[in-house]
């Protein structure tokens, strides 16, 4: 798997995922969610409500976007309430969405910026890269059948974001590997 940092729109990036991450409280869209759902009509909103999708923390629902935006697919993924939101919580559901991915044989999978106050972009894209590398992580040492690399896309929407996104994907990358040594 690789994990690279982009500088790039997520209305207008080409990927074959596109995750956005839904809190369970408020029950409306916010952030890059929102601007996916006017994106797709309003498709998102409707899909998330019929589906009865809570935002529990790693519970994650992929919808096609049926060429209304460069992503052939839209995952939300639950983040849990926003009150008690954590980076473990973050960490969870960056696994949780690569597994998806992972399991759907798809190829590239993005992750558009965050705009949370409490932590740095450079963090957030260290526990999104340790989350991605730990969740889809398998021991095929032995195996002839080596699995389906993902390629991680983290988004940045600039180049001074990009080296700071940059610095936080190596570390994530390093713990990761660690862990999975």
């Amino acid at each position: 798997m690789t994990v690279r940092v982009t500088v790039a729109d997520p209305t207008t990036h080409r990927c074959d995922v596109l995750a956005v991450g839904v809190f369970s409280a408020p029950a409306r869209l916010e952030g890059i969610a929102a601007k996916m759902d006017q994106a797709l009509g309003g498709h998102l909103a409707r899909a998330l409500q019929e589906e009865r999708f809570t935002a529990e923390v790693g519970k994650v629902l992929v919808l096609y976007t049926h060429g209304r935006l460069p992503a052939a697919r839209i995952a939300a993924v639950g983040l849990g309430d926003r009150a008690g939101f954590t980076l473990d919580r973050l960490r969870i559901a960056s696994g949780a969405v690569a597994r998806a991915t992972q399991d759907r044989h798809l190829t590239r999978l993005a992750f558009p910026p965050l705009p949370l106050k409490e932590w740095e972009p450079a963090v957030i894209a260290a526990i999104r890269t340790e989350g991605a590398l730990l969740g889809t992580y398998a021991f095929t040492k032995y195996r002839k059948d080596k699995g389906h690399d993902v390629n991680v896309d983290l988004l940045a929407a600039n180049r001074a974001a990009a080296t700071a996104v940059e610095g936080g994907r190596r570390r994530g990358q390093v713990v990761a590997e660690a862990v999975n040594y």
